[in-house]
C-alpha cells in the first residue's frame, strides 16, 4: 500500500479525487481504510470476477493518508 499511499497524499496536496477499480473482494477494506467508498460495480464477461468501483474525495487538507 505505500505507493498507493503516495500517490494519494499527491493528489491530497493538489484537490484531487482518485478513482479505481478492485476486481478482488479482499481487497476492498483496504481500500476503505483509505478513504475509498463503493460506488458502482459490474461482472466481467465469461468466467471474469464481479469488479468494485471506488471514489475518493481529496482528504482535507492536514488530513492526508
Amino acid at each position: 500500500m505505500g505507493l498507493l499511499a503516495d500517490n494519494l497524499k499527491r493528489l491530497d496536496a493538489i484537490g484531487a479525487a482518485a478513482f479505481l477499480e478492485s476486481s478482488n473482494p479482499a481487497n476492498d477494506q483496504r481500500y476503505e481504510r483509505l478513504g475509498f467508498k463503493p460506488c458502482g460495480s459490474f461482472e466481467l464477461a465469461g468466467d471474469g470476477p464481479d469488479v468494485t468501483q471506488m471514489w475518493r474525495d481529496p482528504a482535507a487538507c492536514g488530513q492526508g493518508v
